[in-house]
């Protein structure tokens, strides 16, 4: 991993552990909703940037479509 790839996780992981220790000291029912967004947005970018939950198919993609 380049030096600038694990800056950008590490940042990404920051703000996530930021915006979740916000939401856990926020007492204020509208003050949580506000962290919880953007709580759900630092989480967003972690998955961007690690490019995960992927998804891959167990077919490969040369093998024909199986029929029922």
């Amino acid at each position: 991993m380049s030096g600038v790839a694990l800056a950008t996780v590490l940042v990404a992981l920051t703000l996530v552990a930021v915006s979740g220790a916000a939401v856990v000291v926020t007492m204020d029912p509208a003050r949580q909703a506000v962290t919880l967004s953007v709580f759900g947005l630092a989480l967003a970018v972690l998955f961007f940037v690690l490019q995960a939950p992927t998804w891959r198919s167990p077919r490969s993609p040369s093998a024909p479509p199986s029929s029922p």
